[in-house]
């Protein structure tokens, strides 16, 4: 590829990430898209080293906020948000280490705050305790909590 496309690629990249955080993967599949999948590998790590370098993208401060993030506005347990990271391509290393700094209480609190909505409305849909508790079980479940934390969260919380 010609370096006046290359260096059009590294601005267009830099833009690109700039705005939000993105990982290295998200990079190279948009770096694909925007050269009709003519660029060559070692030209797409040529531009995202350069971006690394100048500290446009940075996974471990991606995965850090992303934790964060999904944790205290979307309530996600540390099951899903590892998936979720996986699939953005983060390093297992850094997603650990990510969710790791996160205080074991701070994944409880969240819990509670999501199911306790869900308490009011599953009592009246629930034909008795093992019903609600299923639901509560199966609606901690999907956001991605292990049964640790969302046992002791549903016994905390008054469900007869």
């Amino acid at each position: 590829m010609e370096a006046d496309a290359l260096k059009e690629l590294l601005i267009k990249a830099g833009r690109y990430t700039s705005r939000y955080e993105k990982t290295s993967k998200e990079v190279t599949e948009k770096l694909l898209t925007w050269s009709d999948g003519e660029i060559e590998p070692s030209e797409i790590e040529q531009i995202i080293d350069q971006l690394k370098s100048e500290k446009f993208i940075d996974e471990e401060r991606y995965a850090e906020r992303y934790v964060r993030d999904k944790l205290t506005m979307l309530k996600k347990g540390p099951i899903l948000i590892r998936y979720e990271l996986q699939e953005r391509g983060v390093p297992s290393s850094l997603i650990q280490k990510a969710l790791s700094a996160i205080p074991y209480d701070d994944w409880f609190l969240a819990l509670e705050e999501y199911l306790s909505p869900k308490l009011a409305r599953y009592k009246t849909k629930a034909k008795n305790e093992y019903d609600l508790r299923m639901r509560l079980v199966d609606a901690a479940y999907r956001r991605g909590y292990p049964s640790d934390i969302y046992e002791e969260v549903i016994d905390r919380l008054e469900i007869s």
